[in-house]
């Protein structure tokens, strides 16, 4: 095991880097030492987790549909214009909704 930026990193995660291998690259081949199933990247790019889907019930579950969440910031983002003078005018985008969903997972 070696140190790359204070980080350990092992010989597999050395040479995946080396290879110019991205973490679903990495994670695919992990999974796949793990069990006969056939895990690809492309699985998770979509895979997102929230508990903002429903206003009345808070609870943190996969989004199993991500196409719905722009609508669902847009309501929100209103609100927001609605409630304060200083206004936001954003476009989510879908690089942006699964950041927007990794942050709102950490700030809660």
């Amino acid at each position: 095991m070696t140190r790359v930026q204070g980080k350990a990193q092992t010989e597999a995660d050395a040479k995946a880097a080396e290879a110019g291998e991205g973490a679903g690259d990495a994670a695919s081949k992990i999974l796949a030492r793990s069990g006969p199933a056939a895990w690809r990247k492309e699985g998770f790019r979509d895979l997102l987790f929230g508990d903002y889907l429903s206003r009345d019930e808070k609870k943190y579950a996969e989004i199993v549909e991500p196409e719905k969440l722009p609508e669902v910031f847009t309501e929100s983002l209103d609100e927001y214009n609605i409630s304060f003078p200083t206004q936001m005018h954003l476009v989510f985008f879908r690089d942006a909704v699964a950041h927007i969903s990794r942050v709102a997972r950490i700030l809660r």
